[in-house]
């Protein structure tokens, strides 16, 4: 069924001007729909109008956004920015779905700043490897085995890597 709600539209096109406008012309008749603006700029990946989201409207998606993360960096493109932004912010905090999906997407900076920053050291860090042997992420999987001295169970790490090997 297709909304003819203006709001929805624009958003499920990605303009972001339009959104900004319809937001500020009736603010009382719009702002219920901005959780339904973030489900739908995880859904059709616009980056950019999450983006506007966060930062302009932050106090109405609050609330569900910090369960939205692991669709966030699974779904939406380039979102490194954005998921620093949230970070420094203290709007979201550092969990094991984060952390693999900084390694699914290659978001070494973002993993590095979160598994320093955050303390993360040596919780789970023997899952965190066996996601990088999975994703095939050598940055990460330096890091976490050279610069951090994460350790793991050469057996587990041999039956890790073996799974990997295509035949």
């Amino acid at each position: 069924k297709e909304t003819l709600h203006p709001l929805i539209i624009a958003g499920n096109k990605g303009r972001v001007e339009i959104v900004d406008l319809l937001l500020n012309s009736k603010p009382e008749y719009f702002h219920k729909e901005i959780p339904n603006l973030l489900d739908i700029s995880i859904k059709y990946n616009h980056e950019k109008l999450l983006t506007y989201l966060v930062i302009n409207h932050y106090d109405k998606i609050c609330n569900v956004l910090k369960n939205k993360v692991p669709a966030i960096i699974n779904r939406v493109d380039n979102c490194q920015g954005l998921l620093f932004y949230l970070m420094n912010g203290g709007k979201i905090t550092v969990s094991q779905k984060l952390l693999i999906g900084c390694i699914s997407k290659s978001y070494t900076d973002l993993f590095r700043f979160c598994y320093d920053k955050f303390n993360y050291h040596g919780v789970n860090d023997e899952d965190l490897i066996k996601q990088c042997l999975h994703y095939n992420d050598i940055d990460i999987l330096n890091y976490l085995i050279i610069d951090n001295k994460c350790k793991v169970c050469p057996i587990k790490f041999s039956s890790y890597f073996l799974k990997k090997r295509t035949y």
